[in-house]
């Protein structure tokens, strides 16, 4: 925040929510729920709205990171 970004919060599973927040302008998506389920759904909504957008997304198993692809 000191830089200058901007961070919202908020239920990212629903497109809204995301187009909300400024998804077009953003230079990152960062996705840090403890949820996996949640995290593919972020994932899917996000690529939905900007098909080739950065996303950072938190796992737990190196297994999930196949299903976020």
């Amino acid at each position: 925040k000191k830089a200058g970004g901007h961070f919202y919060y908020g239920d990212a599973t629903q497109p809204a929510v995301l187009r909300h927040s400024g998804l077009e302008f953003a230079m990152v998506l960062v996705i840090a729920v403890s949820d996996p389920a949640a995290t593919r759904r972020i994932v899917t909504v996000a690529r939905s709205l900007r098909p080739s957008f950065h996303i950072i997304a938190r796992t737990r198993m190196v297994d999930e990171t196949v299903a976020l692809l």
